[in-house]
Formats: structure tokens, sequence, C-alpha cells
């Protein structure tokens, strides 16, 4: 499943009345709750001042296709957890709210196994942006192709250092973990497409997935971090470059618009579970 990016310079097009949609090889999308993190709620668009702190669910997405088992992000390592004085040192200290949470049965390795999957079975990933809560599971892909936006790994990857505590150089700067870098808007696969939505980090990206049937669904990933802030054009917090992700933010809902999409934001626990299962239309 190799991502294709022939006109990398301008943004990809959804198809329109001029243009026939591709018939989707998507089979089925899967959202997987794997643990809580604990985020600043900021006042308002572009504000800098936390009006408290908010639990979110650290989320991971599997989607079926006819060429491939793929993840979108993959949660937490939960060994970083495990240690008082290694979370302390990797989470509190380092500037986190608080400590993530990542319960028994939480873990990627584990949600996996309740679809019938081992991590070996995953063919793909699609990396959002190199923040914990998103690379925990790399490492136990190592088969896996590994999608990441050229902006955000050369910022994870920048001589001086990653731009903010958030980046976990453990989970991705490994001999056995390898990323297919990609510029901007790359169609991976027909019903499978990574959009840039640069703000929240300087490489970020969402997924557009097309289910048949029922038709496409955004994965916003960080690039939103609930149903209140896309309606309200809050951009997410922390946030790396606040008026590009607010230009995110707007695209997004463009794109929703546009293609008569499903946004799925950072907290949308209530869609934990399979959507648009769709394997008896390709049987």
């Amino acid at each position: 499943m190799e991502g294709r990016c022939g006109e990398c310079a301008n943004e990809w097009q959804p198809p329109g009345p001029e243009r026939e949609r591709s018939v989707t090889n998507v089979l089925d999308l899967t959202v997987l709750r794997c643990g809580t993190a604990f985020a600043a709620r900021p006042t308002g668009a572009g504000s800098d001042a936390a009006a408290g702190v908010v639990s979110e669910p650290i989320l991971a997405y599997l989607v079926r296709t006819l060429n491939g088992v793929v993840l979108f992000d993959t949660g937490l390592d939960r060994r970083h957890l495990a240690d008082p004085v290694r979370r302390a040192a990797m989470f509190s200290a380092a500037g986190w709210p608080a400590p993530p949470v990542v319960g028994e049965g939480e873990d990627l390795v584990s949600q996996l196994a309740r679809q019938g999957l081992r991590p070996e079975d995953i063919d793909h990933v699609v990396v959002s942006h190199l923040h914990a809560d998103r690379t925990g599971g790399l490492k136990a892909t190592p088969r896996a192709h590994k999608t990441l936006q050229r902006a955000e790994h050369a910022a994870a990857f920048a001589p001086e250092g990653a731009p903010d505590a958030r980046y976990l150089p453990l989970d991705y700067d490994l001999a056995s973990v390898t990323f297919d870098v990609v510029d901007g808007d790359t169609v991976l696969d027909e019903g499978l497409t990574v959009v840039a939505t640069p703000g929240r980090t300087v490489g970020h990206q969402s997924l557009i997935v097309e289910l048949a049937g029922t038709g496409p669904v955004i994965l916003a990933a960080g690039a939103c971090g609930s149903r209140a802030d896309l309606a309200a054009a809050v951009p997410p917090s922390p946030c790396r470059d606040a008026a590009a992700a607010l230009a995110s933010l707007r695209r997004l809902d463009a794109l929703a618009w546009t293609l008569g999409a499903e946004i799925l934001v950072g907290d949308d626990a209530r869609r934990v579970g399979t959507l648009g299962r769709a394997a008896e239309q390709h049987a």
C-alpha cells in the first residue's frame, strides 16, 4: 500500500460533480479506546490561558481494507506509566497537566486482540503526529509501513531536539521504526487519504476514510479536541501554531461539508466500536 502524491504542491481535491467518486477499498473502521489523557482547556480561540484540565480519550483507529490492515495512531505505551519515577519524569515534570492513564486491557496489543489481530498483522500505520499518546505502539508493529508528514519527521528528528516534551524519542527514534515520509495530502489507497492539518504540531495530518454504504469519515486526531471546539473554532491545546491550527479546523469543516462527511474529533469516545461494516458488500 504505497502512497502516491503526484500533485503534492496542490491540496487534495475531494470528488465533486465533475469527478466521479472512486470505489472504496475500505471494509470497515473500528475506533479503539487506548486510555485517557489530560489537557488544559483554553478559554477561547487563540488563547493560551487554561480554563481547567479536561480528560480526553486516547484513541486509535483500525481500518480494514481489501489491501491490508491499517492503523491510524497507536496509543500510549503503558510501560511509560508503570514506574512512578519514570512517569513523573516523562509526564508530570514535562508539562503534561497530569500523567495519562492506560488501564488494564486498554493498551494497543490488548485492543487488537479483541479484534482478532496481532501486532504483526498490521500492514500500514499512519501517524497523525509524534506526541507520546500517538506513538506508543509503533515499536510493536515492526513489519508495518509507517506514514508521516515530512515536516513532522524533520521536527521530531531535529539536531536540537524535538519541539516539545510531548515527543518521546523512546517510541520512535529506534532502528526498528522507519517512516515513509509524505509531503502534504496523499492518497494511500482508494478510500484512504491523508490530509495535512498543521497547527497542533508542525506536521500534523488527519485521515479521510471512505466507508462503503455509510459515506466518508474524517479522523481529525489532534487537529481538534472536541465538538465544542470545532463549532467555536477553538484550536487544540497545547498548540504549536494557533493560526495554522485554526486554518486546519476550517479546512476540516469545509471538507466535511463538501464530502458530506462525519468528523470524528479527539473526544469522540461515544463512537468506540466498528463503523460502516461493509464486508458483506465486498463478498
